[in-house]
């Protein structure tokens, strides 16, 4: 998940970009996408939208 609104399509190389285990990356993920912030779509992960957190 960039600025660009970019999916993410690997967790491991995201996990990797941002200096933490990937096991701890998905549990977090997991969490965001059962609150309805994130959603997995064919292209990867990515912000919904409408949530406050997406420009």
């Amino acid at each position: 998940m960039q600025r660009t609104g970019t999916p993410v399509k690997s967790v491991e190389k995201f996990a990797r970009m941002l200096g933490v285990p990937r096991p701890s990356l998905s549990r977090v993920l997991g969490e965001l996408r059962r609150e309805g912030i994130i959603e997995r779509t064919i292209d990867g992960l990515q912000l919904k939208k409408g949530t406050k957190y997406r420009k």
